[in-house]
């Protein structure tokens, strides 16, 4: 009976084990892999992020990422102090840096209440997307300084544009307010914003309807079952709605608690929830 020669490898035979240079063959194909597919995987990243962009809004291809309607009855005159506010609050849409500004891809719409409202959709007398000021933009895979001529050409240059008109409109004998934000329901807010973001409805106003139909001053801030059904919008997919009070002068009656008391419930009924509620003093 022979015994195991306890040395598996004769004289000339090759061992089944990697020399150091295989190792170091295998270890270097390893490294061109992995930064292979880093570079591939940083290249399909950068092109995610690329938005095409539509050339009169500047809204992504695909539609606004969320919605925010800004509606400013101006159906009654306002004082100096309210005119400032209007125009401070309307450039803080443009300023990156607050909380309630418009997002980047996200849609501003103004619109004006006027008296045709009742009977109609109304007619944004802006519509654009914030495209972005090029902050944050990959230097290999975008351009940042065109990014920030856009942002200022397509966004802050139409709002500064718009608030030197709104303002200057004639009174109006009714304010159809439920009227409008039915009709901007119906073009802005059919669908759920995208994750992420949020569709917002904003009124400027001070909230007293007033048509044939209802009005807050034949029938005070009394909202009736019945007429609340019949008024209500479709503004389930509105995450939230602020509203800013014109104050009137001698009508401090119909514009104290009852009155934003009406409005949430307003607002309720028609699928959202008041968020918050400003008065804007003369």
């Amino acid at each position: 009976m022979s015994k195991r020669n306890p040395y598996p490898h004769g004289p000339g035979q090759p061992k089944s084990g990697l020399s150091s240079k295989d190792c170091i063959g295998i270890a270097l194909i390893i490294v061109a892999i992995l930064a292979t597919a880093g570079v591939g995987y940083w290249y399909y990243t950068a092109s995610e992020s690329h938005v095409a962009y539509d050339k009169g809004t500047y809204c992504p291809d695909s539609g606004p990422y969320a919605r925010i309607a800004l509606l400013i009855d101006l159906t009654d005159e306002m004082s100096f102090i309210q005119e400032q506010k209007l125009r401070h609050f309307i450039q803080s849409l443009s300023d990156e840096s607050r909380e309630d500004s418009v997002p980047q891809h996200a849609m501003l719409s103004v619109y004006l209440l006027s008296e045709n409202d009742a009977s109609a959709i109304p007619t944004p007398v802006i519509e654009v997307c914030n495209p972005g000021n090029g902050e944050g933009i990959n230097e290999f895979t975008g351009n940042p300084r065109l990014a920030n001529k856009r942002f200022t050409e397509r966004f802050l240059d139409p709002i500064d544009t718009t608030i030197g008109k709104i303002v200057y409109t004639d009174p109006a004998k009714t304010s159809p307010i439920i009227e409008s934000i039915r009709g901007i329901a119906v073009s802005n807010f059919a669908e759920e914003a995208d994750p992420g973001y949020e569709h917002r409805l904003i009124v400027i106003s001070d909230m007293l309807q007033n048509t044939p139909k209802t009005s807050h001053y034949r029938e005070g801030q009394i909202l009736e079952e019945a007429t609340l059904r019949d008024l209500k919008s479709d503004l389930q997919f509105v995450d939230r709605v602020d509203i800013k009070v014109i104050a009137r002068q001698k009508q401090e009656r119909l514009q104290g608690k009852a009155l934003v008391e009406y409005w949430r419930n307003y607002f309720r009924e028609s699928g959202t929830n008041l968020t918050t509620a400003e008065r804007w003093g003369e």
